[in-house]
């Protein structure tokens, strides 16, 4: 039972669409999910290091992963801080909330997780289709297309040349939108989205698997990470 338990709870991490990590006291990395992975492979604003443990790739965060009491700012009270972590020029900066874990039990464990990591890319594509918007909110094909081009962050123009439209017709599309989802600004419409749909990957159901965590047979730290198989895969 608690095994299933736990394999669903991983199932759930690597269906949001928001970055996973927990780490260890020293920083570093004991658990990945699929949307951490993501934004770690592309190696701009966090890394991981060759000694295993979060970095920045712009310039030191510091004691951005030291979960120490006396790190911490404020007072021993404080379980979360919050960081704009920059990233190449162009691109948005990644929000990372690190939350300190409290420790019930007093046994020391090199393993047991000090911190959780929190990554929000203002940049990560939503998996939201057009056939889920329009069963959600009953909306026309064009107006799903409309408002999943909003959520990709297209301006007005944008959308207009990328559906082939005239901005009269997209006006109509937008205030059809306004009405079906019970909001009065864009903006608002946006949010809602977000909201709804824009969290979790809505995608066909996939299983995970865990390549385990630990230290290989060259003493490196082995980091425990899943991996999507789709339906039908081989072992």
């Amino acid at each position: 039972m608690i095994k299933s338990l736990l394999g669903l709870g991983v199932e759930a991490l690597n269906q949001l669409n928001v970055g996973f990590i927990a780490i260890d006291d020293a920083g570093g990395l004991l658990l990945t999910n699929s949307t951490a992975k993501h934004i770690l492979s592309t190696r701009d604003g966090l890394e991981v290091t060759s000694e295993g443990t979060l970095s920045s790739t712009h310039g030191p965060l510091l004691n951005l992963m030291n979960t120490s009491v006396a790190a911490w700012p404020g007072n021993s009270h404080a379980h979360s801080r919050l960081f704009s972590v920059p990233r190449s020029a162009g691109r948005k900066s990644l929000t990372v909330i690190v939350r300190r874990v409290v420790q019930i039990s007093s046994t020391q464990d090199s393993d047991a997780p000090a911190a959780l990591v929190f990554i929000l890319d203002p940049e990560l594509p939503t998996d939201a289709s057009s056939a889920e918007l329009r069963q959600l909110y009953q909306l026309s094909s064009a107006e799903a297309r409309l408002a999943r081009l909003l959520m990709e962050g297209k301006t007005f123009d944008a959308c207009c040349e990328e559906l082939c439209v005239q901005p009269s017709t997209a006006r109509m599309h937008l205030c059809h939108l306004f009405v079906k989802t019970d909001v009065q600004r864009q903006s608002e419409l946006v949010s809602l989205l977000f909201k709804s749909v824009g969290l979790v990957r809505m995608e066909p159901r996939v299983t995970m698997r865990n390549s385990g965590s630990g230290v290989d047979n060259k003493g490196n730290r082995r980091v425990a990470s899943f991996r999507r198989v789709e339906s039908g895969e081989r072992s």
